[in-house]
Order: C-alpha cells, then structure tokens, then sequence
C-alpha cells in the first residue's frame, strides 16, 4: 500500500459507522419521565368534549320549572331514611360560599399543577404534552357535569330546604330545589382530584409524591362534600353517589387514554392494540334498554 492513499474499503466503513449513529439502538432508552402519559384521536375527543359540555349546558338555558322540586312545597321529612334526616334544618351561607371556592379550586388546580409539572420537568413534548394532558382533565370534567345534569334531572330530588318547614315557602321551592341528586360540587370536586391523581401516578409512577397528592386532592374533594351538606344544599347519599361517580369517571377518563408506548408498535399487525379501551355495546330488556359501558 503506497503512503498517504487511503483504502478502498475505508470511505465504506465510514459510511456505515455515521449509518449505524443515526440508526436507533436495538433497546430504545426510556422515556423522560415528563412526558404527557396520554394518546389522543383528536376527532374523537373534541368531539366526546364539545357533546359533553353542550349536554352539562343546555339545561341551564331551559325554563326554571325543570330544576323544581317534584313535591313542591309539601315535602315530607318522614320519607327520608335516618342518615339523610339528620340534614334536615342544615342552613350555612358561609358553608356554601366555601364549598363554591373550595369547588372552583379543586377543578382548577390539576391544569395549574400539571401546567407547573411540564414547566419544570425534562419533556420531549413541552408544552404540547400540557395541551394533551388538559384536553383529558376537560373531557373527563365534562363528561361527569353531563352525567350528573342527565341523573339530576331524571330523580329531581328535593334539596334538604325543601323539608325545612321553618323557612318560607318561596325558599323551600326556589328554583333549583329539585337538583339534589346528586351533588355536583362533590362529583366534580372527585373527578378532578382523581383524573389528576391518576396522571401524576402515570407520569411519575416512582416517585415518592404519588401517595401525598392523592391524599391531598381528596381531601380537597372530602372538605367540598362536607360543605355542601353543612350548607344544607345536600343529603349524605348525595355526596356520597357524587364522590363515588366522579372518581370513577376521573380514573375512567384517563385509563382509556393511557399511553401504550413501544408495545404498541411491537403488537403483530391485525392484533388489538394493548393497553385499555373503552367498549359501548347496547343492552336490552324487556321494556326498555340502555348502554351498557366497560373496558378491555
């Protein structure tokens, strides 16, 4: 080989260590933990987020005689069971002030506490993953005020008031006396402190914050429930189903838009993708029917 000339394979080597650099490793490394735990199919969500929230609104549009109390100003305390008598003569403004800011809180921290999150954590996706993150906090609070508007007008319950025969009648059946159940400000107090907890438990799943900020939303949630019965706004089974129901749409939400990762493109091609999807299937009976809703 003569001095100074190169070999004829060596432009070839070289081209396949810059090939092999830029090809990615047989192990992908992990993803920062930052990173929105969430896949979205935007045409679905908008529009499961644009039904939901038109569905929670619309009835605050309609004439007030839909919100009325189902036995007017003759509801009997004798028909109540014993746990939800005792909130009969419960009357606190202050309560229900409370319970309207500590509602408003509880639904606004999870976007500011994730915005915080994405902020200061190393992200792949930045601010986009915050967008994904609050479309999924919003879809799962709109589906649970939609809920909640459907149930409350299907029982229209008597608010605890509408019992108290020491008030007037025209405040035992004001307008929204048949909305009791069940709670609104409980169940969305619950999905917002559980659709929250979830993803932070999904984005840092090791991290030794995940028990306290489970602990601390609900305990928000909890302190909101207790108002509004304090305030006589609701009975115990009130709070109770709202605080049941929420969580259960706040864990919901999120599962079904959790993130399958690597497996996802492993899967064999015609397999069902891994990870939990939301299945919708009718339900017949004799006389009617309904949906009947599960994951897979």
């Amino acid at each position: 080989m003569r001095p100074g000339r190169n070999p004829g394979w060596l432009p070839l080597a070289l081209g396949l260590a810059l090939l092999a650099g830029r090809c990615p490793a047989a192990a992908d490394p992990p993803e920062p933990p930052g990173r929105s735990p969430f896949e979205l199919d935007l045409a679905l969500d908008l529009s499961l987020l644009g039904v939901a929230g038109a569905a929670w609104a619309v009835p605050y549009a309609l004439s007030g005689d839909w919100s009325r109390a189902s036995c007017g100003a003759h509801c009997d305390p004798a028909g109540l069971n014993a746990l939800d008598r005792t909130v009969v003569g419960n009357r606190s403004p202050l309560a229900d002030s409370l319970s309207n800011a500590f509602v408003g809180v509880g639904v606004a921290l999870p976007f500011a506490l994730d915005l915080l999150d994405v902020l200061v954590s190393d992200t792949t996706d930045g601010l986009a993953g915050f967008g994904v993150d609050a479309l999924v906090l919003a879809e799962a609070l709109a589906v649970q005020g939609a809920l909640n508007q459907a149930v409350k007008l299907a029982v229209r319950r008597p608010r605890p008031y509408a019992y108290d025969l020491s008030l007037t009648e025209e405040e035992r059946t004001e307008d929204d006396a048949g909305l009791s159940f069940y709670s609104a400000h409980t169940s969305l107090a619950f999905c917002a402190a559980t659709a929250y907890s979830t993803l932070f438990s999904l984005r840092h799943p090791d991290s030794g914050w995940v028990v306290p900020v489970w602990l601390a939303t609900h305990a928000l949630a909890a302190s909101t429930a207790y108002l509004r019965v304090h305030a006589g706004k609701h009975f115990w089974t009130d709070v109770i189903a709202g605080a049941l129901l929420g969580s259960g749409v706040g864990a919901l939400i999120p599962l079904v838009h959790r993130r399958s990762g690597g497996a996802q493109a492993a899967a064999p091609e015609g397999d069902a993708e891994p990870g939990l999807r939301l299945e919708i299937a009718p339900l017949l009976l004799p006389g009617g029917g309904g949906l009947v809703l599960g994951l897979r």
